[in-house]
């Protein structure tokens, strides 16, 4: 995976012939936080006076301060006091991060040409272990410029040279919940496996932005598989529909990703209560901003339910209506998400099982244990099972009563299904109908 700090500059090739003095221009370059010694941390509380450092901290789309958290498993806040020129950053883990690492990094515009390490002052103002308690040892933070050394001022006759490498692309990819709820927890997936590119970042530390303001939020790039992983959790919650995050695309041609590039997955969320929401809510891809250095285009997706199918939308019929052909999300209706499609299904329980009331082309079916078929799996129906184990002379047909396919009725199977009544996770898997 490729690291943003870096960008690609196609051009002119300068040979010196002669210096003369020159003023420097002004330039954005990385300043870099590191947790410099081996110290487990749960939480971490900095801030970084930059009075004596001639330039500012450069802001992101949103107006925020352009810093990135590079700790995987903690939630990183920063704030920029421009007034008093201290830069505040806290990092919080319940699993816990330990140094030495890299734990956030930022853009500073510097606009003399004069920048060092020793013009910030870092300065810890909290730290704890996993645990809560002291750490064993005190974190020694420390401020690095990789990019930002001194320029060559001088003013230089040139002898020009092509290239033919094009200048690198960066695309913001904006993530959104297009689903009504209010959500306090979420985990969500996007793949890129049809990319033509990388997300930025290193290994598995990618470069994500939260954008839900008050909630922590984690994520993880998933190299090996090209699926970006990402958490987000809010304890008084948020109401959707709303973006919920904004990563960096690297494309390896000049040619900008389109939405139907990435699969965009929830993988769980819960509501006000903690409760997760069943049916899963959607998430869509909002917005794609491409640009190169210097330059800045955007693509702006319109919103299903226009009517007008485009940008990787698998359909769009004008509406928001889960209950047809076309889902709220402009993906097409298909057995096991969830909704009940009208002439075209019967039932929909959110996934493609059998056995389990609603069969895997939703159509009704029997529920494997259910033994008085009530369409319901309680503890009456293990009652029933046990008696005609024992040989009483009740209904109870194989393909609902033997739970584990053994080829007869047993106490075991009723044991089984009394199990699953009560909402133990077992599996029953009765044999198919005669």
């Amino acid at each position: 995976m490729r690291q943003t700090f870096s960008s690609v500059i196609g051009g002119v090739v300068a040979v010196a012939l002669l210096s003369l003095p020159a003023s420097a221009d002004p330039r954005t370059c990385s300043f870099v936080v590191r947790l410099d010694n081996a110290v487990e941390l749960g939480s971490l509380q900095l801030t970084a006076n930059y009075a004596a450092a001639s330039g500012s901290f450069a802001l992101n789309q949103q107006g925020s301060v352009d810093c990135t958290n590079d700790v995987l498993t903690a939630s990183g806040l920063f704030n920029d006091d421009v007034d008093a020129r201290v830069l505040g950053a806290t990092f919080i883990s319940i699993e816990g991060f330990s140094g030495p690492a890299t734990i956030a990094h930022c853009a500073f515009t510097n606009d003399s040409g004069v920048l060092a390490p020793e013009d910030f002052t870092v300065h810890v103002v909290d730290a704890a272990a996993p645990d809560g308690s002291p750490p064993a040892t005190p974190p020694v933070v420390v401020v690095r410029l990789p990019d930002c050394s001194p320029p060559d001022t001088s003013t230089t006759t040139t002898t020009p040279v092509t290239t033919t490498e094009p200048p690198q692309m960066f695309c913001d990819v904006t993530l959104r919940m297009t689903t009504t709820a209010e959500i306090t927890s979420l985990d969500w997936q996007l793949g890129y496996q049809s990319a033509p590119g990388e997300f930025a970042g290193s290994g598995g530390k990618v470069a994500c932005t939260n954008l839900r303001p008050g909630s922590l939020a984690s994520f993880n790039d998933i190299e090996s598989e090209r699926n970006i992983r990402g958490g987000v959790i809010n304890v008084a919650g948020f109401q959707a529909p709303t973006d919920i995050a904004r990563c960096q695309f690297l494309p390896v041609s000049i040619d900008e990703p389109i939405t139907s590039d990435f699969v965009m997955t929830v993988i769980q969320a819960t509501d006000a209560d903690g409760v997760t929401i069943d049916p899963t809510p959607k998430m869509k891809i909002s917005q794609i901003q491409c640009r190169t250095p210097g330059t800045s285009t955007t693509t702006t997706l319109p919103d299903c339910g226009d009517g007008f199918q485009q940008n990787g939308e698998a359909c769009d019929d004008g509406n928001a209506d889960n209950t047809d052909a076309c889902l709220n999300d402009c993906s097409a209706a298909a057995c096991g998400d969830g909704f009940v499609h009208s002439g075209v299904e019967v039932c929909d329980d959110g996934n493609t099982a059998s056995r389990d009331g609603c069969s895997s082309t939703c159509s009704i079916d029997t529920i494997c244990g259910d033994a008085n078929l009530s369409g319901a799996l309680t503890a009456s129906d293990a009652l029933q099972i046990l008696k005609k184990a024992v040989g009483v002379e009740v209904s109870c047909p194989l393909y609902v009563c033997d739970t584990n396919s053994s080829g007869e009725i047993l106490a075991s199977d009723a044991l089984s299904a009394l199990k699953r009544a009560v909402g133990t996770a077992i599996v029953l898997d009765c044999p198919p109908p005669d």
